[in-house]
């Protein structure tokens, strides 16, 4: 089996990892020829991954491909590369939409009754705050008391687009 990883961050690392586990042979793209992918996998090629011709010719030679990154710009180009390759893609964009909004996410957990952090302002302090969209832990933020979380409302443009919930250890 021939799988092409495309990003070669964190997702990327654990991906490559698994799939050399698995006995796959593995091409890691990133556009950094510096990327951590780069001593995981059998074949590094250092490309943007919006260059068309570069990865469609790349994703004929693979027998699947799984993106590893979240930009849904460069996720839609992928997908529109690996139609046009006839090669099967590890990636649901509708799953991803969902899966992409911390709103979103919370809104399904709440109507299929899994519990989640309460959302501010029912909640007391710890309260995190997290950007809507961003990627995992980046951006968020924990205040320990209002004084903290005022400061923060003071210095913040549009505080509204942040989710706001408690912190649960």
């Amino acid at each position: 089996m021939k799988v092409a990883v495309l990003g070669g961050r964190l997702q990327g690392v654990e991906i490559a990892y698994l799939a050399g586990k698995a006995g796959w042979q593995v091409v890691g793209v990133d556009r950094d020829a510096a990327a951590p992918i780069a001593g995981l996998c059998q074949d590094f090629r250092c490309f943007d991954l919006m260059e068309s011709d570069q990865l469609t010719a790349l994703l004929h030679t693979v027998d699947f491909a799984i993106p590893a990154l979240e930009d849904q710009e460069v996720l839609d180009h992928i997908s529109l590369c690996a139609a046009r390759a006839g090669v099967r893609l590890a990636y649901d964009r509708q799953a991803y939409l969902l899966s992409s909004s911390k709103r979103r996410s919370d809104t399904l957990f709440a109507v299929l009754g899994i519990p989640a952090p309460k959302p501010w302002p029912f909640c007391g302090f710890p309260l995190t705050i997290k950007p809507v969209t961003a990627s995992g832990s980046k951006g968020v933020c924990c205040f320990d008391d209002a004084d903290q979380f005022e400061q923060w409302l003071a210095g913040v443009e549009h505080p509204e687009s942040w989710v706001k919930q408690e912190f649960l250890t």
